[in-house]
């Protein structure tokens, strides 16, 4: 039969946590871009240049991952304790890829929501014109930016979503925390991999959020170099995930 994947997803959104995380991600946004616009005191930052300040601000990514674990903590509760209405799913590998497609789905809908409110605020407090600011540079990399987070808090979410169904979610959390508060300052908490001045990349994805190289160039290889092998992660997981569960029935 097929599987409802909006219908999941309305159930989770009349819960205390999506209503928890709708809230704080309304108010996050308005003091982001408050902060940064007080740091530039002279005036209103173009556009485009917002939204790449933004996105290099460690507490915006900080806030906007804790919400998504916490949706995907969710999702995979609601699919653990059978809330969603799924009918008669053939076998264990099935259930799994279908939980994993409605975090996928979750997880796409939240960014959505997050980035519309962050534009929102931004031609609000800062321009109420589309400018680009220096050139067309800056309007590729700020694409740049966008794609870049919401492909690594989707890759996150896979992984986080594997693991809390296979493991004590508080636990899981824990973990999520002690490595995502280094996006506030990362080189604080870990070392840089230093292969040379120019190529310097963090050991963890949580230094990615707010990673940048003066070479556009190395930093979308370093990007790529990331996701290949987090989605090389996510494969493994998912197939130790079935191996460990193949007996189960949900």
């Amino acid at each position: 039969m097929k599987v409802n994947y909006y219908e999941n997803f309305k159930s989770i959104m009349f819960t205390p946590l999506f209503q928890f995380y709708f809230i704080i991600t309304s108010l996050m946004n308005i003091y982001v871009v408050l902060a940064v616009a007080r740091v530039y005191e002279v005036g209103f930052l173009p556009f485009v240049p917002s939204l790449i300040t933004i996105y290099q601000f460690p507490f915006y990514h900080l806030i906007e991952i804790t919400g998504m674990i916490c949706i995907c903590m969710q999702t995979v509760r609601s699919f653990k304790d059978n809330q969603f209405q799924l009918i008669r799913l053939h076998d264990r590998e099935t259930s799994i890829a279908v939980m994993l497609k409605q975090v996928a789905l979750n997880c796409c809908v939240c960014y959505l929501l997050q980035f519309l409110f962050l534009l929102f605020g931004v031609t609000l407090f800062h321009s109420f014109s589309f400018d680009l600011g220096t050139g067309y540079g800056n309007l590729i990399y700020a694409i740049f930016l966008i794609i870049r987070t919401f492909l690594f808090i989707l890759v996150i979410s896979i992984v986080n979503s594997l693991l809390f169904y296979l493991i004590n979610d508080k636990l899981i959390l824990l973990v999520d925390f002690l490595l995502f508060i280094s996006i506030s300052n990362y080189d604080f908490y870990f070392p840089m991999i230093k292969i040379s001045n120019e190529i310097q990349f963090p050991l963890f994805i949580s230094g990615m959020f707010c990673y940048h190289n003066s070479n556009f160039i190395l930093e979308l290889c370093i990007t790529t170099g990331y996701l290949f092998f987090s989605t090389v992660l996510c494969y493994i997981l998912y197939y130790i995930t079935i191996r460990l569960n193949k007996k189960m029935i949900l």
